[in-house]
């Protein structure tokens, strides 16, 4: 038990008391069944454990008072959002008991003990550094920033109603989320356990939160979407050169067998040709043979000696006909076999460039599969 005068003294070393305590400390004085006085470090300044209030019968002084002995009680968290064990002492004067003291500190967990150790080697590690917290139902209780990155949040801070930090603790299961640099001025992603307790699995006692920047992956991303809708719309010109190739590869297909045909014509033009010489070589030779004829009857055949040589006029016109038609076939022809080799080329340039763009294509398929996994790998960053 306590006397007043040790409990003054206690008063006036209260705040060195507290700083013993690396994660904070409460101190209360409780007088009858109302709190007279209390001293907290920052992390443990209760708002529901005020002077003037009264004492919670879970708290242990009513209790250490009615056993005029000292208790420790161990509060779960969901009395005062988080797990404290707190020592109380009764006050004694004059063999009366008056009031208690007592002394409220957390009661962490292995990860909460290991915090300050891990914490700062795992934002190390994090490519473009990191922040890590702790927390209880309600507060922050420790954080750890790292050189690249840290967040404007102090210890004792109040969890946001929308944070995914209370949405994972009352869904009792890991959550994580994607916030845009709207929120804490670039992309991060956000990810939260719930912490139980060690002695009561089922009780969520607080969460551990991890926030990693995202800019690169971002980055990443973004260039992969770009490169993926630019690659899209090469794609899709090449599908129509690729048409386009492949109807010029038709037309000149078709082209190509017309000249050969206009190039079996003009021969053929030429036979007719030389049948018409032989025609008019016969015809001159009977014209020539009626003239001898029409001489020998004399007076009597002077008519028909004068068809006779209309008859050779007319055959040698046709000879010379024969040889201005086969100069022009020979000259169509000359132009024809010309026609013949530039189509020909053009054919043979026509199915390289279906070829080709039939490889182009293939290739951007193969680069867009590529973005496509890289666009994956970004956002599993």
């Amino acid at each position: 038990m306590l006397t007043w005068d040790q409990v003054a003294a206690f008063q006036e070393m209260a705040p060195l008391t507290v700083e013993q305590f690396p994660d904070g400390a409460a101190c209360t004085v409780v007088v009858g069944d109302t709190i007279k006085w209390k001293y907290a470090s920052p992390q443990m300044d209760l708002p529901a454990i005020q002077p003037g209030s009264k004492a919670s019968p879970l708290g242990g002084a009513l209790q250490a008072m009615k056993k005029q002995s000292k208790v420790v009680i161990n509060v779960p968290a969901e009395v005062y959002g988080r797990r404290m064990t707190i020592t109380s002492v009764p006050i004694v004067k004059d063999g009366v008991i008056e009031g208690a003291l007592s002394i409220g500190r957390l009661r962490l967990n292995s990860l909460t003990s290991a915090f300050s150790e891990f914490a700062p080697r795992v934002t190390r590690f994090l490519p473009e550094g990191g922040f890590i917290y702790l927390t209880d139902l309600e507060k922050f209780l420790y954080k750890q920033g790292s050189e690249k990155y840290d967040m404007d949040i102090n210890v004792g801070d109040i969890l946001n109603e929308q944070a995914i930090a209370r949405k994972a603790m009352s869904q009792k299961k890991a959550m994580s989320q994607e916030l845009d640099e709207s929120v804490y001025g670039v992309p991060v992603l956000v990810s939260v356990d719930p912490v139980f307790d060690e002695e009561n699995p089922d009780i969520v006692i607080g969460s551990f939160g991890l926030c990693m920047p995202k800019a690169n992956s971002v980055k990443a991303r973004n260039i992969a979407e770009a490169l993926n809708r630019s690659l899209g719309e090469i794609a899709t010109v090449l599908q129509e050169l690729a048409a386009s190739a492949s109807s010029i590869n038709t037309t000149e297909r078709e082209l190509h067998a017309d000249v050969e045909e206009v190039h079996r014509l003009t021969e053929k033009i030429n036979e007719v040709m030389t049948f018409i010489r032989d025609i008019a070589d016969q015809t001159k030779m009977l014209g020539l043979n009626a003239a001898i004829e029409a001489a020998r009857a004399g007076e009597a055949g002077r008519g028909f000696g004068v068809v006779a040589e209309e008859i050779r006029k007319l055959s040698d016109q046709s000879r010379e006909t024969v040889v201005a038609i086969r100069d022009l076939t020979t000259s169509i022809q000359d132009k024809v076999a010309g026609t013949q080799q530039k189509s020909a080329a053009t054919l043979k340039a026509s199915e390289e460039q279906a070829a080709g763009t039939e490889e182009i294509t293939a290739s951007v398929q193969e680069l867009t599969s590529i973005a496509d996994e890289l666009n994956t790998m970004a956002k599993n960053m």
